[in-house]
């Protein structure tokens, strides 16, 4: 389900933000973006990575908006990163207007099982 941001519904956000984290996570936008984030969103780069089917972009625009969201220790000489702190997913969505369900968060788990060991890579 997507939540209530969209066209003409007054609150379109930053969608140079939100195409600027989707490149940043490897996250191809559906061809359709720009009318789910608004008439001003402007374009994306399309980096290589995956698409994102419509059914999974409330996730997706999730996991961007999580970007600060993840719970990191230190390891020697470096950062290891654990995972997402799922408090602030269910938080995170209902300030975005994204209805949490069962299935939303088990996207948002296959996201970052794949970000993950990208993080984590040396």
């Amino acid at each position: 389900m997507r939540g209530e941001d969209g066209p003409g519904d007054g609150n379109d956000g930053d969608a140079g933000a939100l195409a600027r984290s989707a490149a940043a996570l490897g996250i191809v936008l559906p061809d359709d973006w720009t009318e789910i984030a608004g008439p001003d969103a402007g374009t994306a780069e399309e980096p290589a990575g995956i698409a994102v089917w419509p059914d999974h972009w409330d996730a997706a625009r999730l996991v961007a908006a999580l970007a600060s969201q993840w719970r990191v220790i230190v390891g020697g000489d470096r950062l290891i990163w654990l995972g997402l702190d799922y408090a602030a997913v269910e938080v995170t969505a209902r300030l975005m207007g994204i209805t949490a369900t069962p299935d939303t968060f088990r996207q948002v788990q296959q996201m970052e099982g794949v970000i993950l060991p990208l993080l984590n890579r040396r």
